[in-house]
């Protein structure tokens, strides 16, 4: 089946249709499979192909033991395959199979064993506890091996399932120390080099060997040239450095198309054919995953000086900020015309007609053939081929799947800009805000929380309650997002005093929902419904009680904020002010 005709069939049955294609045709055979077998139903007599995301998790935990830490496909074949064997009394079977994605081992002895394991740092060897028949994990395999085996193992020995062992805190922190240790090497290039120094006498700049790296070709992905591999485009060495971190897009110097590394085309250096890269196995080595080639490569990275490094730094999070202004008000303009009705009840047929459209609705004959508006008419009248309406429809969903699988590309390069923007300037919890909706989705998954539902300050809340200062994974005895109910983690973050770097510096420009994800990102839960009273709350923390407002200049009163509200490009309008908001007033 196609992809459109998978959604549709999955849309029917009330079931999501997000992700790639192979995900669709694994949701729809356990539909398939539920609904030819009634025997799979929950004890309540329910359906779990029919749960929503939330329930489902809470059954298949209680029901099955099932880590809620999982994805909603993998919870759902799990527990699809523990009611499938459950009922036919193969109490060995379904014991295989709930211990399979649980972890029913002894967990004191695997809490053991990973302690010892962690004493000897081999990181690799803590995640392989859990593979079981799958292959072994290195540091050279692919990062989603690599979270599910820590998905699995976290269920076993976190420490709100082994409250009487006093090493289970200990043993999970080594388990996530492995986990990033080996996904995100680049995270501790410092630590590992500043070891023995205080943190701030560590080395700034991460720096690694180059040993077994290769400068591997890339390719643009819409003339297929190979980039920047000429020194006549007078592209520094660096910049191969920016692309395959995800901090920067470039142009092909032969077609001019903007393309990073997410939409680049990336090539083996050993057997020349694509593979699929992502900026976090810049700092790994890797295979390339095709067949027949099973040597390991990393990839290289070229000197870089500090005044680069700087000015790196500045340029990206000044891109950030442009980018998130423009996102904005496009999100504005957009509620703007829906409120107006604009587009709204459009006859595409009578548009044609005028001459308003480029080709024929029904069967996409092009405009250009016809030479006046009376032949367009005459032409809607004898438009009556099914045929050539049928292809034209198919021309036309097929053209909208191609311009989704598109715009989800440009989405995951966005999210990857943002992650290497947001680890630069130094991955802290209160910069939270830099990170795009949907790589705050993929960082809530690996937290535990369901993101499901909610926004962007309420996603970047829920993690910020689980992570520590430096952006890694924090234990907190018995958080809701460790035990699956991530939503109630919100506001529990530790307030963290704001500052210029933690800022945004144009965040006087911003929208009343990016600045509450600013708060939150600094542990703030705001009651302010305006965006005057919420910049007003920036300000006091950001200044003393006898400072002047960094917005209102040097007078001592409170500065008045007017929203624009048209389509302008001017967000915010400082008035003369009349009386000083006093610190402490919220």
């Amino acid at each position: 089946m196609k992809v459109g005709e998978l959604k549709a069939a999955l849309k029917a049955a009330g079931m999501s249709t997000a992700g790639a294609k192979p995900a669709l045709e694994k949701r729809l055979d356990l539909h398939k499979q539920c609904a030819s077998n009634p025997s799979i139903r929950t004890a309540t007599g329910e359906n779990p192909c029919a749960l929503s995301f939330a329930t489902l998790k809470s059954v298949a935990a209680k029901e099955a033991q099932i880590s809620p830490m999982l994805s909603h496909d993998e919870i759902l074949e799990a527990f699809v395959a523990y009611l499938s064997a459950t009922p036919a009394g193969s109490a060995s079977a379904a014991a295989a199979t709930a211990g399979a994605q649980s972890g029913k081992v002894d967990p004191n002895a695997v809490i053991a064993k990973v302690l010892a394991l962690a004493e000897l740092d081999e990181h690799a060897e803590i995640l392989n506890l859990a593979r079981g028949s799958g292959p072994e994990i290195t540091s050279a395999s692919p990062v989603a091996m690599m979270r599910k085996a820590y998905l699995k193992l976290s269920l076993v020995i976190h420490p709100d399932r082994n409250a009487s062992n006093p090493d289970a805190t200990k043993a999970f922190q080594g388990l996530a120390t492995a986990f990033e240790r080996l996904s995100q090497p680049e995270m501790y290039a410092e630590e590992d080099a500043g070891r023995g120094k205080k943190k701030k006498d560590a080395p700034k700049k991460i720096a690694r060997s180059n040993l077994g790296c290769k400068r591997t070709r890339v390719r643009c992905p819409r003339c297929n040239v190979p980039w920047s591999e000429s020194k006549i485009e007078g592209n520094p060495d660096y910049y191969y450095n920016f692309l395959m971190s995800g901090l920067k897009q470039y142009c092909c110097s032969t077609c001019l198309f903007e393309f990073g590394c997410m939409t680049a085309v990336h090539v083996c250096p050993f057997c020349s054919k694509n593979f699929e890269y992502s900026p976090q196995d810049y700092h790994r080595k890797i295979v390339c995953g095709n067949k027949g080639c099973d040597r390991e490569f990393g990839f290289y990275e070229f000197p870089t000086s500090d005044r680069v490094i700087t000015d790196i730094k500045r340029t990206v999070k000044e891109a950030l900020e442009r980018r998130a202004k423009t996102v904005e008000q496009k999100r504005r303009r957009e509620k703007s015309s829906a409120r107006r009705g604009v587009g709204a009840g459009v006859d595409l047929e009578e548009a044609f007609s005028l001459g308003l459209t480029d080709a024929c609705p029904r069967c996409g004959e092009p405009m250009a053939s016809f030479a006046d508006e009376a032949e367009q008419r005459q032409h809607l009248r004898e438009c009556t081929d099914t045929v050539k309406h049928a292809k034209h429809k198919q021309a036309q969903k097929a053209k909208k799947v191609k311009e989704a699988a598109g715009a989800a590309v440009a989405n995951a390069q966005l999210d990857a800009e943002s992650e290497a923007t947001w680890r630069m300037l130094g991955g802290k919890t209160e910069q939270l805000w830099m990170l795009t909706e949907g790589s705050l989705s993929k960082q809530c998954e690996d937290v535990g929380v369901e993101a499901d539902g909610l926004t962007k300050d309420e996603m970047i809340a829920s993690i910020a309650s689980t992570r520590g200062d430096g952006g890694l994974l924090r234990l907190g005895g018995g958080s809701a997002a460790a035990q699956g109910t991530g939503r109630s983690a919100r506001g529990s973050a530790k307030r963290k005093k704001m500052t210029a770097s933690s800022l945004p510096t144009n965040y006087y420009q911003m929208s009343l929902q990016e600045l509450k994800s600013v708060l939150a990102a600094h542990g703030i839960v705001t009651k302010a419904t305006n965006k005057a009273d919420v910049l007003a709350e920036i300000e006091d923390d950001l200044t003393e009680d006898d400072a002047p407002l960094r917005l209102a200049g040097p007078t001592t009163a409170k500065a008045t904020v007017v929203i624009s509200e048209d389509d302008s490009d001017d967000d915010v309008i400082l008035q003369i002010p009349k009386r000083r908001r006093k610190k402490g007033a919220r």
